[in-house]
């Protein structure tokens, strides 16, 4: 039966653990985990697995319920289709959690052997003439009867009783023992120190967690197996078989889980690229439009000079004022739509505006672009047409002084920064810090602002997007480097 600080410490134990477990998993999978929510299911699930070991529980049952319970924990912050990889990733965290303990109880142990072993020597008359030498003799003489005293209490207590004089090192690993929980503590610790590691560094860089999960799975091996070729203690075969195993298993299931990454990152660019290539043939087609009216206005031109020259000679001003007003806005749509030199970048603006207006939605475009620089057309056109669909899309709800979209281009050194405003009816839904769409339709829906991150990526950009007073403001910051024509 185990003493009630032996509860309480497992319980504080499990906590950190299961709170570094739901961290990990939210880390990795990119969800946003509540702090206070997240101590209190913790400390619940905390509770249930340390009352197991009461109820006569196997370890293995308890690994089990506790891997549940987390994955259970997790799907507050996780979607569906998550759920098993939550699984995956708790499974192999407690695994390496467990395969640790194990290693730094061992070093204790070890420890615990030389140094009893060392106190047994003192105990010997070759070491009364040792002490003195070194220490001097009173010295020696109190050393060595504190040292006899102190391992003679050790022995008869009751804390060594249950296992024989030359085998207390066996306290180590044995997980009811209070000397076991020195093992369990050292390596919460070394937890806690890699967890306050990648909150700093989440604050520049992602900490990278390919190579520092593959460090502690290789040093775990390394570990292992020096245990097994070490002669100071006896670890029974099968247990250093097993743990052995279970070391190499946990090294295949980081390169496991890395390949998946990028599987998962591989699947995403193309499912990008995909719908990039969807919006681009898209606007292609009513470019292709604009294009077509505009080769007949140009192929029919010798005509209307013909008629504007017929009115005007015959003395008929008003008709050729009223006929020329006609052509005016075809042949204003072409001059005015040299915002930033690019032809399709400035045709899908123009394309854009033009449907604004049509929806009776007023459009601004405000333009300072950099000529030749290396930011490509099609990344450029991704960004843009997606914020502004976006825009267009969720103008068209509202009603009044809000029914504007407002683009907005400027550099700033070395910086492009595209803002897109627009009115909005309300606050956009946002689901684990991504904005959601609220159409039901399907397609393509939800993915626009994933593609304009994937192409931001491209150039160190960052996108915030942002909401107050029925304004929805998206902003989207570009490094850039300047290309030498010549």
């Amino acid at each position: 039966m185990m003493e009630w600080y032996q509860i309480l410490s497992y319980f504080l134990t499990n906590s950190i653990r299961g709170f570094l477990g739901l961290y990990l998993v939210c880390g990795l999978l990119s969800a946003r985990m509540e702090l206070r929510r997240t101590v209190m299911i913790s400390a619940a699930a905390a509770a249930a697995i340390t009352a197991l070991p009461l109820l006569s529980v196997s370890g293995a049952g308890v690994l089990g319920a506790e891997i549940i319970l987390l994955a259970a924990a997790s799907r507050v912050y996780l979607t569906r289709e998550q759920t098993r990889m939550s699984l995956f990733i708790l499974f192999f965290y407690e695994i390496a959690a467990a395969l640790w303990e194990f290693i730094i109880s061992s070093l204790f142990a070890i420890a615990f052997r030389v140094g009893y072993l060392a106190r047994w020597c003192v105990s010997h008359q070759a070491m009364d003439a040792f002490w003195p030498c070194l220490t001097g003799q009173e010295s020696s003489a109190a050393m060595v009867r504190g040292m006899e005293a102190m391992t003679e209490g050790y022995l008869n207590g009751p804390v060594g009783a249950a296992f024989p004089e030359d085998q207390l090192w066996m306290r180590f690993l044995d997980s009811g023992a209070p000397e076991h929980l020195l093992a369990v503590w050292t390596v919460r610790l070394f937890m806690l120190v890699i967890l306050i590691s990648a909150v700093r560094k989440r604050g520049g860089r992602e900490l990278d967690v390919f190579r520092t999960a593959s460090a502690i799975a290789v040093a775990g091996m390394i570990c292992t197996v020096t245990l097994g070729s070490q002669t100071v203690i006896a670890i029974p075969e099968d247990e250093l078989a097993m743990w052995n195993l279970l070391s190499v298993i946990l090294m295949f299931s980081v390169l496991v889980y890395n390949l998946n990454r990028h599987y998962e990152a591989e699947k995403e660019i193309v499912r990008l690229k995909e719908e990039q290539a969807e919006l681009l043939d898209r606007d292609y087609q009513s470019l292709n439009r604009l294009y077509s009216e505009n080769a007949r206005l140009f192929h029919d031109l010798h005509n209307h000079i013909e008629l504007l020259h017929r009115h005007l000679t015959h003395g008929n001003v008003n008709e050729a004022v009223e006929y020329l007003e006609d052509l005016r806005g075809p042949v204003r749509e072409i001059t005015n739509s040299g915002w930033t030199g690019d032809e399709a970048v400035d045709y899908l603006i123009g394309n854009k505006t033009a449907a604004a207006q049509e929806q009776q939605i007023a459009a601004e475009v405000n333009m300072e672009f950099p000529r030749h620089t290396n930011i490509r057309s099609a990344d450029l056109t991704a960004i843009l047409g997606n914020l502004l669909d976006n825009a267009l899309e969720a103008a068209k709800k509202v009603r009044g002084d809000q029914r504007f979209i407002r683009l907005t281009v400027r550099r700033i050194y070395n910086m492009l920064v595209i803002k897109v405003e627009n009115g909005c009816e309300a606050p956009p839904v946002a689901k684990q810090g991504e904005l959601i769409t609220s159409k039901t339709e399907g397609g393509l829906h939800g993915w626009g602002l994933k593609s304009v991150r994937a192409a931001a990526e491209k150039y160190d950009g960052i996108v915030e997007t942002m909401y107050e007073d029925h304004v929805f403001r998206a902003v989207v910051t570009l490094s850039f480097e300047a290309v030498n024509m010549e």
